[in-house]
């Protein structure tokens, strides 16, 4: 239902501030709107919260003008391989046994990234963030109220016409109902079959919230089992992010054998654990999967490179890696490890709204937000836009 009710009757002139008024998506309503478009180095700033549904497609439509990519940038092989930069995230419960996954994980991170643990944790580049057990309400409800920040400051500023009560928001309006002093926090009685998406849902949210407050550029964000579902490895996210347009909102790093849409860019990347079995990097295992030092990334990630030889930086193999366009429903489960944008963490929220809510947060994201047309936008996009990073030439090909 996105794009229907909040939708109608907006730009009758009923609007408050800047911007409003008579407003579509075809106007040339962008040049009424006084806010930032994104730098040239890639998405950043941030979404006014009040913009209707048209208002921010004019928004978009003068950022787009004002960093507009030339063609996909298919076979750049000379783009320099740059040090890791982007901070992850590795969202866990408290409990002893997510306390080993996150060490064991930063540990093959680091391994991966030519580093050690210690390095990655002093510098914030691997951080572990909480997730949300929604059956534990109210202890540790403040990480379920961080999450839902931007969401709260749009509804506050919404006309009169459409605004919402928190509670009124498909599973995120458990939170609003706990809130109730008869519940004292609790999770509401109607939400016991649905508490573990509800805890999963706030727990991305709270991801997406805290790469918004820091103001990352880019944010990966992976649960506790992300690299044994790795589609690429963690030495190639920087090649990645440096590739993608600058108005992307999500990477998926998963589900390798996913169906494609088009084909956005293929280029040599630098894989450490093909380069350990060689003899170049000491200590990080011979590929082969968990245990006996060895580095959890699915095998087909860890075949032999399609184009061997030294990269001239560090004497590492290269491997021939793909973006895709994720736009299509591709009915995958799971959302283990995938990368935002500055641009998707400040303008999900206005979505989430728009929506009514969500609910299960990776058929939510991948197959709804990602896969499927926006009936609003005038240009026919989908309502994100999202890539797919894998090592296959035709992913589909490969279960």
């Amino acid at each position: 239902g996105e794009g229907e009710g909040e939708g109608e009757g907006e730009g009758e002139g009923k609007g408050e501030g800047k911007g409003e008024g008579d407003l579509d998506s075809t106007s040339n309503a962008s040049a009424l709107l006084d806010v930032s478009t994104y730098p040239d180095t890639g998405p950043g700033g941030s979404v006014p919260p009040g913009m209707s549904q048209p208002q921010l497609h004019a928004w978009h439509a003068r950022r787009d003008a004002a960093v507009a990519d030339p063609a996909p940038c298919t076979l750049r092989e000379e783009m320099p391989h740059r040090k890791h930069e982007i901070p992850i995230f590795i969202m866990a419960l408290n409990s002893s046994g997510e306390d080993a996954k996150v060490g064991q994980t930063t540990r093959e991170i680091a391994q991966w990234l030519g580093t050690d643990a210690g390095a990655l944790r002093h510098t914030h580049l691997v951080e572990r963030t909480p997730g949300v057990n929604a059956y534990a309400w109210p202890r540790a409800v403040d990480v379920a109220e961080f999450a839902v920040a931007s969401i709260e400051e749009i509804l506050a500023v919404a006309p009169p016409q459409r605004r919402q009560q928190l509670a009124s928001l498909y599973y995120i309006g458990a939170l609003g109902e706990a809130r109730a002093p008869a519940l004292k926090g609790r999770l509401p009685a109607g939400f016991v079959g649905l508490g573990h998406h509800v805890g999963c849902l706030f727990g991305h949210m709270y991801q997406w919230q805290l790469s918004k407050t820091r103001g990352n550029k880019h944010t990966v964000i992976m649960e506790t089992d992300g690299l044994e579902n790795l589609s690429v490895p963690p030495s190639t996210f920087q090649d990645f992010a440096d590739r993608l347009p600058r108005d992307y909102d999500v990477l998926v790093l998963n589900h390798a054998g996913a169906g494609p849409g088009a084909l956005y860019d293929t280029f040599n990347g630098r894989n450490r654990i093909q380069a350990a079995a060689a003899g170049v990097v000491a200590g990080v295992g011979n590929g082969t999967g968990r245990g006996g030092g060895t580095v959890g990334v699915p095998t087909p990630v860890l075949g032999a490179p399609d184009h061997p030889g030294a990269s001239g930086e560090s004497g590492l193999p290269f491997q021939r890696f793909q973006i895709y366009a994720w736009d299509r429903d591709t009915r995958q489960a799971g959302l283990q490890a995938y990368m935002v944008s500055a641009k998707f963490v400040n303008e999900v929220w206005h979505k989430i709204v728009w929506s009514g809510g969500a609910d299960m947060v990776d058929a939510w994201l991948l197959g709804k937000m990602c896969g499927l047309r926006d009936p609003s936008r005038a240009d026919g996009g989908n309502y994100l836009k999202c890539y797919h990073a894998t090592r296959f030439a035709s992913p589909a090909t490969h279960p």
